[in-house]
């Protein structure tokens, strides 16, 4: 992939099969969600697995964020590239700029820092998460350059892919060793079956394991299959492993007492491997069944708990929220604190991939929830933000996941304050016309002790204010214009509810593009005017 582009980031993009290639005129803050996405796109096209994609964002992203920030000579060059084999991915970003001094130096003290835990307000953790990652990460200056550029390079290994047992696995349990080698011979073809001639056997084995599905005979000496389904019920995740009899005896399969076990079939010797199979296809489809309904269930109720929202308005403000969640990947939230004076809140992107990232992402909101809480009511918008910047380095966890975070502070006279942490702009809409805000700022967490700026705004009657998720602007255009692409899109509204004209919009677009893998969220906050 390959894309060249100025700071409006307007240019071209073309794939290739070899590797990944950026090329800009400079580099801004608001710059980085593109990179990460396009690097993201081309690792996923090549089956990298999201843990790698995160940890090569993350490198990417720091690097960046030092060219940024720390030289004197801006740089009015950046190339930024990778190459992915079986075994590597293998980054690098090159730049014009004034080269860092006593680079090796700073290794060393970037490794004490993230040793001794220190974070925070020390500069250099990044570094040291770079180097933790990539221990060959080396730095070359311009002046040892042939291009005349300051090269950064960086290495991922990749660990061997074992590729995961595809079949289910089935306790057999039978004390006639004639009865467990047919049925068994008729299962192994499809199914990895652990075969017990003793129930005691496979009880013990039953936690080290994990079948499946359990099929026992039921007439057995010591333990018979009554006893060993009663036993397993009172044992973690026994009660909820598919359980089947089969029997010698048919006259047992009416038996009121063996219906109370919760049982998922009764099988009659001889059975035919035909009928065998159906039953558990039929089990084994109908246990994940209800093991999604379950997941779907809880993730649809902590969704609506946690469902981004902001009351109807705040004195001559006026709210409205539009979200869509998607079952996996990372989440969206939106958090808010009213007093007398003014009206705070808070839009969080958490980003990720799979069922894991969106469970963390909750937790994560709840994290979150509580620091806003805490400190909404005695800090503005940039003081927040830096707090949060603080905690999110100092944490050990939290300082893995990417999040972008804008903070917006509604005052009753017209008066809108915001700080960003890597988040889109927002945009306002006046008279027809609508501009991006030159609202940015790093990443939480990723330089240390990060400052942000909290601009000021002042609104007349009728101006709206749209604030949004990646999720939501990369509908209107996945090539790096999306930007543009919105602002058109605003300005043709032909009047009304702002919030249900893009929503149909962005909703018509994902259809069509049917790669919805990230949560989406909008607010328009429009401005009546002095009372």
């Amino acid at each position: 992939m390959q894309t060249e582009h100025t700071q409006k980031n307007q240019g071209r993009r073309q794939l290739a099969t070899d590797g990944f290639s950026h090329v800009s005129h400079g580099i801004a803050f608001e710059d980085m969600t593109l990179v990460r996405n396009e690097l993201a796109e081309f690792l996923r096209l090549r089956g990298v697995g999201g843990e790698y994609i995160g940890n090569a964002q993350l490198i990417i992203t720091e690097i960046l964020s030092n060219i940024v920030k720390h030289p004197e000579k801006k740089a009015s060059r950046v190339e930024i590239g990778a190459h992915v084999t079986d075994t590597e991915i293998s980054l690098s970003v090159s730049d014009d700029s004034t080269p860092f001094a006593n680079f090796d130096a700073k290794c060393e003290k970037a490794l004490d820092v993230l040793h001794t835990g220190i974070t925070g307000a020390e500069t250099g953790y990044g570094l040291g998460c770079i180097l933790a990652l990539s221990p060959t990460a080396c730095y070359v200056t311009k002046d040892n350059d042939p291009d005349n550029l300051n090269r950064f390079t960086a290495a991922l290994q990749i660990a061997p892919q074992v590729k995961p047992e595809m079949r289910k696995k089935i306790f057999l349990i039978d004390d006639d060793p004639v009865s467990l080698h047919i049925h068994q011979a008729m299962l192994k073809d499809v199914y990895t079956v652990v075969s017990f001639e003793k129930a005691q056997d496979a009880l013990k084995a039953f936690a080290g394991e994990r079948p499946d599905v359990i099929i026992s005979d039921l007439v057995m000496p010591d333990m018979d299959g009554i006893a060993l389904r009663k036993a397993l019920a009172g044992i973690e995740n026994g009660n909820t492993t598919p359980f089947i009899f089969l029997s010698g005896r048919g006259t047992n399969e009416s038996n009121p007492y063996i219906s109370t076990l919760g049982v998922d079939d009764f099988l009659c010797k001889p059975v035919s491997a035909v009928r065998l199979r159906t039953v558990l296809s039929r089990v084994l489809n109908r246990s994940h069944q209800i093991r999604d309904a379950v997941e779907s269930r809880f993730h649809q109720d902590i969704t609506e708990l946690l469902k981004p929202s902001l009351p109807g308005g705040f004195g001559s403000w006026r709210f409205t929220t539009r979200h869509r969640p998607v079952e996996a990947g990372g989440g969206d939230f939106i958090l808010h604190q009213q007093t007398e004076a003014s009206f705070m809140g808070v839009l969080i992107d958490v980003m990720g991939h799979g069922r894991q990232a969106k469970f963390f992402s909750y937790v994560y909101a709840g994290y979150l929830r509580s620091l806003f809480q805490m400190y909404a009511g005695t800090l503005d918008a940039s003081h927040f933000l830096r707090y949060l910047s603080q905690s999110v380095a100092g944490d050990p966890l939290l300082e893995t996941t990417i999040m972008t975070c804008q903070c917006f502070q509604f005052l009753p006279e017209g008066i809108l304050k915001v700080a960003s942490a890597g988040h889109p702009c927002p945009i306002l809409a006046r008279n027809g016309k609508a501009e991006v805000l030159d609202v940015k700022g790093p990443l939480p967490g990723l330089v240390g002790d990060s400052l942000y700026d909290m601009k000021s705004f002042q609104m007349r009657p009728g101006d709206r204010i749209l604030f949004m998720t990646d999720g939501f602007l990369e509908a209107f255009d996945r090539r790096g214009h999306a930007a543009e692409a919105l602002l058109s899109c605003i300005e043709d509204c032909p009047g009304g509810a702002l919030d249900a004209y893009l929503w149909n919009k962005f909703e018509t677009k994902s259809e069509k593009q049917r790669n919805n893998k990230d949560d989406a969220t909008i607010i328009v906050a429009e401005y009546g005017g002095t009372p």
